[in-house]
């Protein structure tokens, strides 16, 4: 069983990794394809198309830009599509989305066209045909379906639906809006064959600096290569982005391979225990002439069974751990029995067992003086016990490496679960209110859920915390500097318990404060290079803005990234966001309340909700995720390690058979030998704690750098790790002994 369990480990990790090292390869030119970024903001302006679109050594350029709070609106009814971009039309061919109805020619022809994934097709025109339909996004502006495209899996950029990005300064009422100071694009280059990037990076630097000197001042172009977006972590700015972990598909690659490798070793050395039943018949069968060779292949065709019947059950395993095992990695993996790399891999892999579960205990039985088979000698060679010895360490190894890992990932969650944001998110919910439907009803909207005595505030905003990205690039002191800009309504402070420092609230009394006077945190301070800073006037979008206060740092993103520095703004026009904080009790009945309400001002329109303290939450599920697989594996791998232990438990237990009778024929307990066993196996578990202390430091550490804010890895890890491998080992080890002790001693004296 222990084999079975190996082997389906193996292949679902195997799953999980080709699924991983998928992503993006569906592109066919995706050598050629790069992405630009400044060095610390992976979102341009715009307008920067202009500068490098004539580079001779770029081939096309494609702009991308992630829609906020987006819907669509079809018959009276609307649909969220939270992953609907803008793009150059260039997009279909960059990336060979693959057309299912509607041409090219179409999409490029129609000014306000859309082009949407199979799966959105479906959920809004069931199976009638989209092509030519209206259809109005965020309740106002009117497209036309031009094209249908199969579903874009395995892409590191989530998209449902594709418009052109020549539609936001007419979507935005802002003629020039492609060319404000907003850094919310992303580009892609497509670059010809044989050009040294870092020489493109300088020359794109230099261009760029010598247009527009000021507005560049000391930023950098960095240009990524499209084949590691998806492994590349911790960048600024990004939008909507999936990205993967190489460090934890080298750590489950690793385990995996160990835990097969346990579950060999396991099965090797209860096949040499078993052997030893076997001694008189394998010794009678080489006094009659068998060869080496044929013993050999004897013991190595009942392996192969052996293995034949693993592999079946381990099958059986993935087919009922398959859906659990997606949940876990918040992917949908099949195993298709028809694809060629499964059928190779388990080819590969049950050959592999057959070798290193099958050869070695066969090779060992076999290689045994047949005159000694008679005796006791055989269980003598020196060799075989230091093998032993090895395979035992091996074991404890990666039990103790999985355990401190699993340990160091729980400890960091609990951290960021109890960590202090700088603001509250319990009991707030949050509402996003469905683009210009809602623009002329915002306040009396908020106003009539204010009447509800459970609903303590309401604010209005763009974003919410947990996903405040939006930047702008504003002037100070002549100098341009990008910065994250959170548009919201005086309430909003008071409503999250954010902390003014220094100055003042934006308030409602003073007509002078919409969109003309801004709040900053002390990281904006720091940014701006300000002493002084209140009072002091820059120039936004929007024309001259004067700072009024400074608030406490706040992590209005994930702990992954550094507090960046973020102004608020009060516009009423961009916020699309309805906060609400309620009261801890009856709130199942103010929920009810506001959907009431949201019914009256929108009743095309599902009502959905969520608590900001969930949506916090939610952006760690790639570490819950690794914690349960973490345990999961730490379970198994001490389980097989468990069975190791077992086995040679039973080995020296059986060489001790006689001792064990002699004892309790005279009344004296066993835990003389449980201790002179516990004793060997303690040297064995101190060693593997020395390999495995500083594998398991360096993995803790390489995955601790995908967050700004970390715990310290403290000796506490690993000293809990060892104890509690000794007490499994102890355990096992008294298990053992006490089963060889309920023996009757006259059976046992008999046969020694």
């Amino acid at each position: 069983m222990g084999l079975a369990i190996g082997i389906a480990s193996v292949i679902l990790i195997l799953l999980w990794i080709n699924d991983q090292l998928s992503y993006d390869k569906f592109v066919k030119n995706r050598n050629e394809i790069y992405r630009l970024e400044a060095i610390d903001w992976v979102g341009l302006p715009a307008f920067f198309l202009d500068y490098i679109n004539n580079v001779p050594e770029i081939d096309e350029v494609v702009r991308i830009a992630d829609s906020q709070n987006s819907f669509l609106l079809f018959n009276k009814k609307s649909y969220d599509v939270s992953n609907l971009v803008f793009a150059d039309s260039v997009i279909y061919d960059f990336f060979n989305f693959n057309y299912i109805l509607g041409t090219k020619e179409q999409v490029r022809n129609t000014p306000f066209s859309l082009v949407i994934t199979e799966s959105t097709a479906q959920r809004i025109f069931g199976n009638n045909n989209p092509i030519g339909k209206l259809i109005r996004y965020n309740g106002k502006f009117q497209f036309t379906v031009t094209g249908v495209i199969k579903d874009i899996e395995q892409f590191h950029k989530p998209i449902e639906a594709i418009a052109p990005i020549n539609c936001l300064p007419i979507l935005n009422n802002t003629e020039d809006y492609l060319n404000q100071d907003r850094w919310n694009y992303f580009f892609y280059l497509q670059i010809k064959d044989n050009i040294d990037i870092r020489k493109l990076e300088k020359k794109l630097n230099y261009l760029v600096s010598k247009e527009i000197p000021k507005f560049w001042n000391n930023n950098q172009f960095v240009i990524r290569p499209f084949n590691k977006i998806y492994f590349a972590n911790n960048l600024s700015h990004e939008g909507k982005v999936i990205h993967g972990n190489v460090v934890l598909i080298f750590l489950f690659a690793s385990v995996v391979i160990a835990i097969l490798i346990i579950a060999c070793i396991n099965f090797i050395n209860l096949t040499i225990a078993q052997s030893y039943s076997r001694k008189k018949e394998i010794g009678v069968r080489k006094v009659i002439g068998a060869s080496k060779i044929k013993l050999i292949i004897q013991f190595l065709f009942e392996s192969f069974i052996s293995v034949c019947i693993a592999t079946y059950f381990g099958i059986i395993l993935i087919e009922l751990f398959l859906s659990h095992f997606n949940t876990f990695t918040q992917d949908y993996i099949d195993l298709r029995y028809s694809s060629p790399k499964i059928i190779l891999s388990i080819l590969v892999l049950f050959f592999f067992t057959i070798l290193t579960a099958g050869l070695i205990p066969s090779y060992h039985m076999a290689s045994i003086n047949p005159l000694s088979l008679f005796k006791s000698e055989v269980r003598k060679k020196t060799g075989l016990i230091n093998f032993r010895n090895f395979l035992i360490v091996f074991q404890f190894t990666i039990s103790v490496i999985l355990i401190c890992c699993t340990l160091a990932v729980t400890r960091q969650l609990n951290f960021i679960e109890h960590k202090d944001l700088g603001f509250e998110t319990k009991n707030i919910i949050n509402i996003k209110l469905k683009g210009y439907l809602l623009s002329a009803n915002k306040q009396l909207f908020r106003e009539r859920l204010l009447n509800n005595k459970n609903i303590l505030q309401v604010s209005l905003s763009d974003q919410i915390p947990g996903a405040v990205t939006s930047t702008n690039s504003w002037i100070i002191d002549g100098e341009k500097k990008p910065i994250v800009v959170l548009n919201a309504d005086p309430e909003f402070i008071e409503l999250f318990d954010i902390k003014i420092l220094k100055g003042r609230n934006l308030s409602r009394n003073n007509k002078g404060d919409y969109g003309k006077r801004v709040l900053i945190n002390e990281e904006a301070e720091k940014y701006f290079g300000l002493k002084n800073s209140i009072n002091h006037h820059l120039k936004s979008n929007w024309g001259d803005t004067e700072i009024i206060g400074i608030f406490n740092n706040i992590h209005f993103n994930s702990l992954h990234n550094k507090v960046n520095a973020v102004a608020i703004v009060w516009d009423q026009e961009w916020a699309n966001n309805v906060n609400i904080k309620i009261k801890g009790e009856n709130i199942h009945q103010t929920i009810n309340f506001i959907k009431d309400v949201w019914m009256q001002f929108y009743p095309e329109s599902l009502f959905n909700y969520s608590f900001v303290d969930k949506v916090f939450a939610s952006q760690y599920k790639k570490e819950k995720n690794l914690l349960r697989m973490l345990i999961a594996f730490s379970l198994l791998a001490i389980i097989l390690a468990s069975l190791g232990i077992l086995a040679l438990s039973v080995l020296k237990v059986d060489r001790k058979t006689k001792e064990i009778a002699l004892r309790k024929i005279y009344g004296s307990q066993s835990i003389p030998v449980v201790f002179i066993l516990f004793k060997v196996f303690v040297q064995w578990i101190l060693i593997s704690f020395l390999i495995a202390s500083p594998i398991a430091y360096f993995l803790i550490e390489k995955w601790l750098q995908n967050f700004a804010y970390r715990i310290e890895v403290g000796v506490g890890i690993f000293f809990i790790a060892w104890v509690f491998t000794l007490l499994i080992a102890l355990i096992t080890i008294v298990y053992a002994v006490m089963k060889a002790a309920r023996k009757n001693p006259v059976e046992s004296l008999r046969y020694e």
